[in-house]
């Protein structure tokens, strides 16, 4: 059971609410798709459903103010990626979280993720290289950004808030479905 966060009344909005459900997730992976039968849909459904409880529980560990980041922040986390600084834009940015990771195989699975997960988002994300000053601070490692691409148009922070937030979710379900699926190969063999 997800909690309300400390200080929040009971006459204000749950922050800690996923922007997501089953649903939505299976019709935008299924979409018109006529070949999928409904006994597959139920199973996606259930698939998703379960995946969802799993996200909405897990424990979050990081100090993060911004509530939208925290468990996308968390699975990024759990996985070796490390968290170094992230914003929801608040409407008036565009939402982003910095992270570090020395594993390139990491970062290949990141990027696979964001690939196959854009048929249900509703903005493209990538990751792009970011580096601080290298003369002021020649050894620190190169910084990822994960953020919103702004190479198919103009997302509007304020207008498009809400489906941003909501991508966040689908981006941290679909790289812990992701991440499962591995952990579940490895032990399998």
């Amino acid at each position: 059971m997800i909690e309300k966060f400390p200080g929040q009344h009971e006459s204000e909005p749950d922050k800690t609410k996923l922007r997501v459900d089953a649903d939505l997730i299976v019709d935008r992976i299924i979409g018109d798709d006529k070949r999928w039968s409904p006994e597959k849909r139920e199973e996606l459904k259930k698939h998703y459903e379960d995946l969802l409880r799993q996200y909405g529980e897990m424990e979050l560990k990081l100090p993060i103010d911004d509530e939208p980041m925290k468990r996308v922040c968390q699975v990024l986390t759990d996985r070796g990626f490390i968290t170094q600084d992230s914003c929801e834009g608040h409407g008036e940015r565009l939402p982003h979280t910095f992270f570090v990771c020395k594993d390139q195989e990491l970062l290949r699975e990141l990027a696979h993720v964001l690939a196959r997960a854009s048929n249900f988002k509703r903005f493209p994300w990538d990751v792009k290289i970011w580096s601080g000053d290298p003369y002021l601070n020649p050894d620190s490692p190169l910084s990822f950004i994960l953020s919103p691409s702004q190479d198919r148009g103009i997302i509007d922070p304020k207008k498009d808030r809400e489906e941003l937030l909501r991508d966040l979710d689908i981006i941290g379900l679909s790289l812990m479905d992701h991440f499962n699926q591995i952990y579940e190969e490895d032990e399998q063999s």
